[in-house]
């Protein structure tokens, strides 16, 4: 028995007429490759195909005589035993049709025009991070300094005051004139973190370990920052990004805008029958199309905003040049993609059967991959998302941690010179004890006595560090 197979086109990567063949051999796509097989994994002869194409290329809808359109009315009026189309499982469909085990998820989506491209300008430079990524950032240097600062003023080995001894002779070696200048070099806290923050990386220094593990922490988030900052700032300048003119469905509504469907079918029937307040919105807002391609040229031609229709054929439009198409909203609606049978056929069981063991061997698979070869760039119609403050929230904790280990290792320091202040037996007896209160010390000494001018001095001024 030869069955009649009834092939939608237009329908890529689905089903689809080459115009470039002849026959039998001009109907293509992934469900044309797969009925054979599906025919051989049942145990029918897989050459027992005949295919046609028939006038009405749409799903099909049912009319108020009862009778049916589209490619279900070529089942109802038994012209053909299968239909190959991009096709959705529906309650009211059973009733008339057999529909196969699911091939494929028949989630909706809804695609745009990406015509306009994001303008660079001025500020763009700006776009890697959101606004409040860049206030806390600023925020965060400032903060880092200041915790530096009240570090060293707390830890008995902080940053000191160090005044450098500049010597300027003047004259013939007969008469030598000594000029001292004295300049204060007191390294600043928020100089370095802004240095260290633009990648100079001068870590402040002190022989406190409670600063040196701010310092460390601080360098190692700069780091990344800057490794972030320039990873996203590269890709913005190097890929071409778009503005669309609707984002997703709830833009559709409130801009009243027109989006188009296909003409009858399960995309057709879900805005029919609305099931949540953005369905029943967006009831009143779309216009049937025959085809894909019709809908396609009403996009380009601004006539609607967009249009809605199975997920995975979007997918395949969307890779396609001249690659002007973006899908702005995807994954939602209901349905699986079918084959469509005459009611009560003899093969629906045994091609059901064939449907799991290819979906389980991974032949659908396969076949969708062979069909679907993207010569689009997805990212660069995707646009690049900002980094935000939780892109980021690893890197705030592992700073925190070190801030406290810093307060603890300050409390420890101190602690230690409390003991050597204390217990002067164990002072002398313990040599690293005496360093750390040397070192101490040479905080609060000021190596010279002077105000810090230009002038002449006897070098008997310059004095050393108690001990």
């Amino acid at each position: 028995m030869v069955l009649q197979v009834a092939v939608a086109n237009g329908r890529r990567p689905f089903t689809f007429i080459n115009p470039d063949r002849d026959g039998q051999a001009a109907f293509s796509g992934v469900l044309v490759d797969l009925l054979p097989d599906l025919l051989d994994a049942a145990g029918f002869n897989k050459s027992d195909l005949h295919y046609y194409a028939p006038k009405s290329q749409g799903s099909g809808s049912q009319l108020p005589n009862g009778t049916w359109t589209g490619m279900t009315g070529e089942l109802t009026a038994g012209r053909a035993d299968v239909i190959l189309t991009q096709l959705t499982a529906t309650s009211y469909r059973e009733e008339f049709a057999d529909q196969s085990f699911a091939i494929l998820d028949a989630k909706m989506a809804l695609m745009v025009h990406a015509d306009t491209l994001r303008p660079q300008d001025a500020f763009t430079f700006l776009q890697p991070f959101s606004w409040e990524l860049w206030v806390c950032l600023v925020l965060f240097v400032f903060g880092v300094a200041l915790v530096l600062t009240v570090l060293a003023r707390l830890s008995p080995m902080g940053l000191f005051d160090i005044r450098k001894v500049a010597v300027h002779v003047k004259g013939t070696s007969g008469d030598v004139t000594r000029q001292y200048a004295i300049h204060d070099v007191t390294r600043s806290f928020l100089l370095d973190t802004w240095l260290t923050a633009t990648g100079q990386t001068p870590l402040p220094q002190g022989r406190s370990w409670a600063i040196r593990m701010i310092a460390i922490s601080y360098g190692l988030f700069s780091l990344l920052v800057i490794a972030s900052y320039t990873a996203s700032f590269a890709a913005i300048l190097t890929l071409k990004t778009y503005r669309y003119s609707v984002n997703d469905r709830q833009d559709l509504a409130n801009s009243n805008l027109k989006f188009g469907i296909d003409a009858g079918g399960v995309t057709q029937y879900y805005f029919k029958h609305p099931h949540d307040d953005l369905s029943t919105a967006l009831s009143d807002q779309y216009i049937t199309f025959p085809g894909v391609a019709a809908a396609l040229d009403a996009i380009r031609n601004k006539t609607i905003a967009g249009y809605i229709t199975q997920e995975s054929l979007l997918d395949y439009i969307a890779s396609l040049q001249p690659c002007d198409m973006a899908i702005v909203d995807r994954g939602w609606g209901y349905g699986s993609q079918v084959i469509g049978f005459q009611k009560n056929s003899t093969i629906t069981a045994p091609l059901n059967d064939a449907i799991l063991k290819l979906r389980e061997n991974g032949r659908v698979d396969q076949l969708m991959r062979g069909w679907h070869v993207p010569a689009c760039n997805a990212q660069a119609q995707g646009g690049i998302d900002q980094l935000q403050l939780p892109s980021f929230a690893g890197l705030w904790y592992f700073l925190f941690i070190f801030w406290g280990l810093a307060v603890l290792v300050t409390l420890v320091e101190r602690l230690i010179i409390w003991i050597g202040h204390r217990y002067p037996r164990l002072r002398h007896a313990n040599a690293k004890i005496q360093h750390l209160l040397f070192s101490a010390n040479q905080k609060h000494f000021d190596y010279i006595h002077s105000e810090a001018h230009f002038g002449r001095m006897d070098s008997s001024l310059v004095s050393t560090p108690r001990k």
